[in-house]
């Protein structure tokens, strides 16, 4: 029963107020905010364990269901960056590597996929996911997409911030400069972006 188990953190923060007790009670919070299906509760809660500078462990923790959060809302640069910091503070988490693997080779970024499933190995002789992937990505058939001529796009899509950026000219700028032109329901800007 996640909501029960929110109510019951909640009570623990309101009864003891230290930040030992914060340290221990946030993370769990997040996780049960997750569970519970309120992903940007979960999302606060993480970040006010992070600041209370908990250790390795834990910071793993965080920035792994961080990360999690955000691959299902397709935010995947967010994503990376939280497995990234998830391995950073525990080089022996197998799942985040795994989880890294599959989002570098999404962004056809192979040479760093075939790392992070590698390490997977190391840690975990017999995954199957990683022996799997690391075949596909080691057939020569593959390569890396390289455009052929350098590529100037006015519009740009950053589905990982849930953004639209076209690029605007300023003739007094005497250059370009992004203007947002459109912000996504779910992107983390929502509400922090204004018109002007």
């Amino acid at each position: 029963n996640y909501e029960a188990a929110i109510q019951k953190f909640l009570q623990v923060l309101q009864i003891d107020r230290a930040d030992d007790m914060a340290r221990s009670v946030r993370p769990n919070l997040g996780q049960a905010y997750l569970l519970n299906g309120q992903p940007e509760q979960a999302i606060l809660e993480f970040r006010s364990a992070l600041k209370l500078n908990p250790d390795s462990a834990t910071k793993a923790f965080i920035h792994a269901n961080t990360g999690y959060i955000y691959t299902q809302r397709q935010f995947y640069g967010f994503a990376l960056s939280e497995y990234r910091d998830a391995v950073k503070e525990n080089k022996n988490d197998s799942t985040s590597y795994l989880t890294l693997g599959m989002l570098y080779e999404n962004k056809f970024q192979y040479t760093e996929a075939i790392e992070a499933f590698s390490r997977v190995l190391k840690l975990e002789p017999t995954n199957r996911s990683a022996k799997d992937a690391l075949q596909r990505l080691q057939d020569s058939s593959l390569t890396p997409i390289v455009p052929k001529e350098p590529v100037v796009r006015l519009v740009k899509l950053l589905p990982s911030l849930g953004l639209i950026v076209v690029m605007s000219y300023e003739a007094n700028y005497d250059g370009y400069f992004p203007t947002v032109i459109y912000v996504y329901p779910a992107s983390p800007f929502q509400g922090r972006l204004q018109v002007g």
